[in-house]
């Protein structure tokens, strides 16, 4: 029997409800994603969205590493299966990196590059293995160093294998960062062209040593400043581990080989992650891509003679830097949204203040005992990664409220960091600063920055005018420093020239461009600017001038962002020239360690 008309009717109309309530919960979950900034849980935190349409964080557990994928269950021996697709799966398919043949090694056969005089080479090893093997062990040291005195017996590289000669020059070129020699970088620049140029590129079959030597040439090139090449040669080093199966887990390997993948691959992660956060760059790694245990980080020797891996659960501190940069690939796609919510700057401390637990205990802003400063990296980059969560909420796009919070948490998160370094934090990190000098081309930089942006402060509180300093855009773009040179955080650069524009206009009297284009400093421009000296006693002047107009003004103390009583222009050293800063008088405070100090000036030296 057919139905009647109205019954028709009423099931048309069901399925046309139906179908509109699809359309409009597609359409909310669209909304959901624009309004979140198309954020998806592409790391091993996952993420919802609320009803707001906001990203709500879930960070994984200190303790959790990633989940295993199961393996395809094995009904019958395969093993003529894969003797077959071997043979005849040639030229079609690549058998993956774990249980491929390695092939014949890629050997220096004539004209090898010359070694350096022993001497200098045991003296950069040295280096090496204090101050970078101790934070990111991605060499086994006992290994490499038996292979290194081989060599030197031989005094040639005649027959050694291409990759793991890159790799001694990579390991020369970073130590010789780390030496008082005034010719370090030249000579290190020296050792990475000899790194890269062994290196076989027809070579189709990769090896753990070509991934570790790309990431050494990554890691001296950042440096000495050159980041967008360190940038690049990352994503060489990132490329060539997956192609070598790092990312994965696989095997069985023997214990030690098993254990140094790991290592190697959570080193690029960690490398991968810290560039994309100071250079405002995407993440390389995906971390839903990976499937790999966290290495165990026992000890060198004792994983050579035992064979094998024992459980160690050591606090040690490239663990510590993975667990910080493992929320890096959040903060990233976070920092792209224009303002980023108090609940969520408030799930990442949390986060953060976990990551203390993983820390050694010296390693804690609120420890007393002493830091030595070759360890210094993974706690600096907990509080650079703090310092760049909340200085996003300086941008325009921040009410005035939010920009002094965010203010607010960037000078707390400062006072952290100098607490590592002294607990009397007064100078410490100029002094620190000052000492470094030019031996980091970076360093230079940065203190020609901010001598120009104390200027630029002095300037302000001498006008006689009241102040009210997070008002002033100018200024606050000063402030905000490199975070004006990423595409996502920036907003200096709105309605600027662009590049060919630029480029006509060189040479034009009105033209501020650098004829060069470069982006460092010359020999000259480190050289003039007005020294560490001066911005030292700038800094004096400064703070007790702060400190004596707060006694006359406010008998309780107010934060420093409110302060809009004017200075008047002091008759001090500070203010005055760079040379009549230095030849000021002997009362101002010298260069001092108080006696709480963690780390004094003499042992950054």
């Amino acid at each position: 029997m057919l139905p009647s008309p109205p019954a028709v009717q009423n099931a048309q109309i069901a399925r046309q409800v139906q179908d509109l309530e699809k359309q409009l919960s597609s359409t909310k979950h669209q909304l959901q994603q624009l309004r979140s900034g198309m954020l998806r849980s592409e790391n091993l935190m996952d993420m919802s969205i609320d009803g707001e349409g906001q990203p709500q964080l879930k960070f994984p557990g200190i303790a959790h590493s990633s989940t295993h994928r199961p393996q395809a269950p094995m009904v019958q021996d395969l093993t003529e299966a894969r003797a077959n697709m071997r043979n005849y799966g040639r030229g079609i398919i690549k058998v993956p990196a774990p249980y491929r043949r390695q092939g014949p090694k890629s050997l220096l056969a004539s004209n090898p590059p010359q070694l350096p005089p022993k001497d200098d080479a045991d003296r950069l090893l040295n280096q090496y293995y204090t101050c970078i093997h101790s934070v990111l062990p991605v060499i086994h040291w006992p290994s490499f160093h038996a292979d290194y005195e081989k060599v030197y017996q031989a005094g040639t590289l005649l027959g050694v294998p291409r990759e793991w000669a890159a790799v001694l020059f990579g390991v020369l070129a970073c130590g010789s960062l780390h030496t008082l020699d005034e010719l370090r970088e030249r000579k290190g620049k020296e050792f990475v062209r000899i790194s890269c140029g062994v290196i076989d590129v027809w070579q189709d079959n990769f090896t753990l040593d070509q991934a570790r030597a790309a990431l050494l040439v990554s890691i001296f090139l950042y440096e000495v400043n050159a980041k967008s090449a360190s940038w690049v040669w990352i994503g060489s080093a990132v490329r060539v581990a997956q192609e070598i199966g790092l990312h994965v887990n696989s095997g069985p390997w023997p214990a030690l080989e098993g254990e140094m993948r790991k290592r190697v691959w959570w080193g690029m992660y960690a490398w991968d992650r810290l560039l994309a956060l100071e250079m405002g760059k995407p993440v390389l790694i995906n971390d839903q891509d990976c499937d790999v245990g966290l290495p165990n980080f026992g000890d060198d020797q004792t994983i050579a003679e035992e064979d094998s891996v024992p459980e160690n659960q050591q606090k040690t501190p490239l663990l510590a830097t993975i667990h910080v940069v493992r929320s890096i690939g959040q903060l990233t796609r976070t920092i792209r949204s224009c303002t980023i919510r108090p609940a969520t700057i408030d799930t990442f401390e949390r986060y953060f203040y976990t990551c203390l637990d993983i820390f050694p205990p010296q390693h804690r802003p609120d420890s007393h005992q002493y830091l030595d400063p070759r360890s210094l990296a993974p706690i600096i980059h907990l509080q650079n990664a703090r310092l760049i969560l909340h200085r996003h909420n300086i941008s325009p796009h921040c009410n005035p409220e939010a920009r002094a919070s965010a203010l607010d948490y960037c000078v707390s998160t400062a006072r952290d960091t100098a607490n590592i370094l002294e607990f009397d934090v007064a100078l410490v990190c100029v002094q620190a600063l000052a000492v470094v000098g030019d031996s980091r081309s970076v360093n230079a930089a940065c203190g020609r920055y901010i001598a120009f942006f104390l200027r630029c402060l002095l300037d302000r509180l001498s006008r006689g005018d009241p102040v009210d300093l997070e008002r002033d855009e100018e200024l606050m773009v000063y402030v905000s420093g490199d975070m004006q040179g990423t595409n996502d955080g920036s907003w200096v650069w709105q309605g600027s020239d662009t590049s060919s524009q630029l480029d006509a206009s060189i040479g034009e009297p009105t033209s501020n461009a650098h004829p060069t284009g470069r982006d460092n400093l010359s020999t000259g421009e480190v050289e003039t600017w007005e020294g560490w000296d001066w911005v030292e006693k700038t800094v004096q002047y400064l703070s007790s001038e702060k400190q004596r107009q707060q006694v006359h003004a406010h008998p309780q103390p107010t934060e420093y962002q409110r302060e809009t009583t004017p200075f008047s222009k002091p008759n001090d050293p500070a203010y005055l020239s760079p040379q009549r800063a230095t030849e000021s008088d002997e009362s101002t405070p010298q260069r001092t360690s108080s006696s709480h100090a963690r780390m004094t000036i003499a042992s950054i030296i």
